[in-house]
């Protein structure tokens, strides 16, 4: 099972509110920022050192928001831990990170086909559900 934790960072108020999404380099889909959990690390932790690592910015604040479990693309069981919370400042991509994309509802049909399944079945209704995006 791979363990990740991911801090969706919202902009403007729902239901107008965007969220962020990051591409990898070299990678198809666009995702939350966030990553795996590496040995002996918390959730929090791996959140924490991850959101510095990709935009180059501290999480001041963060919520839990509760745990989806589903599969990568390529089939892997995958549990992903979700956060909501703020960073200082505006992020900004790292060398690991080729793209942001703060996206509305409104522009989903835009980036679809390069959204994990994850995000599309279990995150995207929990976040509409806790009218957070």
């Amino acid at each position: 099972m791979i363990e990740k934790s991911a801090l969706l960072l919202t902009r403007g108020s729902w239901p107008e509110s965007e969220l962020l999404l990051v591409r990898e380099h070299g990678k198809a889909h666009w995702i939350f920022p966030g990553g795996k959990q590496e040995v002996g690390e918390s959730s929090e932790q791996a959140l924490r050192r991850e959101v510095r690592e990709e935009l180059n910015a501290e999480v001041t604040q963060f919520s839990d928001l509760g745990v989806v479990q589903g599969y990568t693309p390529d089939g892997r069981d995958l549990r992903i831990h979700l956060y909501c919370g703020e960073i200082d400042g505006e992020p900004q991509a790292s060398s690991e990170i080729s793209a942001l994309n703060w996206l509305s509802r409104a522009d989903l049909r835009k980036v679809f086909g390069e959204l994990t399944p994850i995000t599309v079945e279990k995150v995207f209704p929990m976040l509409a559900h806790m009218r957070i995006w």
